[in-house]
């Protein structure tokens, strides 16, 4: 039963990442390019690595708790 509740939170925090992820990373592409030409660009070049690695990491998650649960049979 704890293992069903831990793969339930992780199934439901992915999912719930998902929108404000995508979200940010929209945000911060929008920025990437109005500060394109200005000393700040590597520092949005970092953020947008970072956004891009959580929305990976979180996708896997999801990915990862519905092949546990059967969802994707």
């Amino acid at each position: 039963m704890a293992l069903n509740t831990e793969r339930a939170f992780a199934a439901n925090a992915a999912h719930e990442l998902r929108n404000p992820i995508a979200s940010l990373l929209a945000q911060t592409q929008l920025l990437h390019e109005s500060l394109s030409r200005t000393e700040n660009r590597s520092r949005i070049e970092h953020i947008l690595r970072q956004v891009r690695r959580m929305g990976r990491v979180v996708e896997k998650l999801l990915q990862f708790s519905r092949a546990t649960s059967g969802i994707g049979l």
